[in-house]
């Protein structure tokens, strides 16, 4: 069985003060920048096939935006577009990236883009995977798991009908799963007497929505997720300004990848906990904490092995149905007359966002043609060895995500917002119970009607068989 390589490397993705920011949409733009954002990638190659994984400090991408970062890493190295996974964190502290006026179906109510930081992203993050690839480096693997417990399922129904609430009867994923990379040469110098190398890198899968900087916040961040990575990649004095450069490469560096919390947030309560209560950076920096040091804690455990291939990349395109379209009568009422609102969210003029604006927004599409029964999004999955990785493009609830994972033999990262962020992927039962993720968040992610419940068994198919496709030699 062939060898394993692996190169990594990391860009700074921090935009300028006075962006919006995105998740929340404040009304106002940002005053500062609590910490910065960063895009890092890890490249595989067992000498026959390369693979590249990306994250982001970022809420979502759009899929032609993710096209376009294919498009610049296919221009800088030999890796095949179809062969790179661009994941978000899903922070709600970083730009406005979503909605870039590429995509049909887009973020395209609240804060004004920045197109030229969009531009300069795509250029940065080809930039970046082709220096992970001048990288590369025979590598020892090893794959661990451990806890964190400040997730919580965010759906319980109040006496007066709220359905966001903690939830701790609620299903919730508090695992914490590492893939831990070192230089193979290092490792095999190592002797008893001897502490064991730095980690090369450290890829870690927690699944939880980064809103603790809330609303409130105006200051760019990368929530929790960007205090474990640091914490993480201090713990062996790495992180991406680290190390020598080329072609040593930088220290250790951490990378997160986001698990699938549609339904998964920070358990920060009231006193009685029956309601959650804002964020502060306080709770950001403490919670990150925790999860950083799980993972350097689950990486002195872990055991390492030469790594070896095979690398498998498969991808697969599945529709996603909506439920009955709008008729352009109910479309023009609600403009001229719809009062609801959402969520709090404004628009940069500060008007609420709501049915009326919604509706506006789908009567534009509807003058240019017949509007869509479905969506097509992409699933995508590799195989690294032992381990199989699914992404998946949005806020699928901690469910779906299972269902796909206890079909998968060997260690495996379900991921979501993988390779775009297109909505909130709920289960069917949830349709049923009603509130933000199934009945209104399809409004805030401008699609044309509400997505139909048997999506839940349309994704977990998908997911199970692109998971299937790349073991298919096995």
């Amino acid at each position: 069985m062939a060898g394993l390589r692996g190169g990594v490397a990391a860009v700074n993705i921090t935009p300028p003060v006075g962006s919006y920011l995105q998740g929340y949409t404040r009304g106002k733009p940002s005053i500062g920048i609590h910490l910065d954002l960063y895009a890092k990638a890890i490249v595989f190659d067992d000498g026959d096939t390369k693979a590249a994984l990306v994250t982001t400090d970022l809420i979502g991408l759009e899929r032609t935006h993710v096209a376009l970062m294919r498009e610049e890493i296919a221009r800088w190295t030999d890796i095949p577009p179809e062969n790179v996974m661009i994941c978000a964190s899903h922070s709600h502290g970083g730009p406005t990236v979503q909605g870039l006026g590429w995509d049909e179906w887009g973020w395209l109510w609240g804060n004004p883009p920045d197109m030229d930081y969009a531009r300069e992203l795509a250029k940065k993050v080809g930039g970046l995977v082709a220096m992970a690839d001048r990288n590369l480096r025979p590598v020892a693997v090893g794959f661990g798991l451990g806890d964190a417990g400040f997730n919580i399922n965010r759906r319980r129904t109040l006496p007066e009908g709220t359905i966001v609430a903690p939830n701790p009867e609620g299903p919730c994923d508090h695992r914490v799963k590492v893939l831990k990379l070192l230089d193979l040469a290092q490792y095999e110098t190592v002797g008893p007497d001897r502490p064991a190398p730095d980690p090369k890198a450290v890829l870690f899968q927690f699944t939880c929505h980064p809103t603790i900087m809330a609303m409130e916040n105006l200051e760019v961040s990368p929530d929790f997720p960007g205090v474990a990575q640091t914490f993480i990649e201090e713990a062996w004095h790495g992180g991406p300004t680290s190390g020598t450069g080329l072609p040593d490469g930088p220290g250790a560096l951490a990378l997160f990848a986001q698990g699938c919390c549609g339904n998964i947030r920070p358990n920060l309560a009231n006193e009685d906990g029956s309601r959650f209560r804002p964020g502060t950076k306080q709770d950001a920096h403490r919670l990150g904490r925790i999860l950083g040091a799980e993972v350097v804690k689950i990486c002195e455990e872990t055991e390492v092995a030469a790594g070896a291939g095979p690398i498998r990349v498969a991808t697969s395109s599945v529709s996603l149905d909506y439920t009955e379209l709008p008729e352009r009568s109910v479309l023009e009422e609600l403009a001229a007359h719809g009062v609801d609102t959402h969520s709090g969210h404004l628009d940069t003029e500060g008007r609420p966002f709501g049915d009326a604006m919604w509706a506006r927004h789908i009567l534009s599409k509807l003058d240019k043609g017949p509007l869509p029964s479905a969506i097509e999004v992409e699933l995508q999955a590799m195989r690294i060895g032992d381990l199989t990785i699914v992404g998946l493009p949005g806020e699928v609830f901690m469910e779906i995500g299972a269902q796909i994972e206890a079909s998968i033999e060997g260690p495996s990262l379900i991921l979501g917002y993988a390779n775009g962020n297109h909505g909130y992927y709920c289960t069917q039962a949830s349709y049923e119970v009603g509130g933000y993720e199934p009945a209104f968040s399809w409004m805030l992610y401008t699609h044309p009607a509400q997505f139909d419940p048997a999506n839940e068994q349309r994704l977990v198919v998908a997911g199970r068989d692109v998971a299937c496709r790349v073991w298919s030699d096995a």
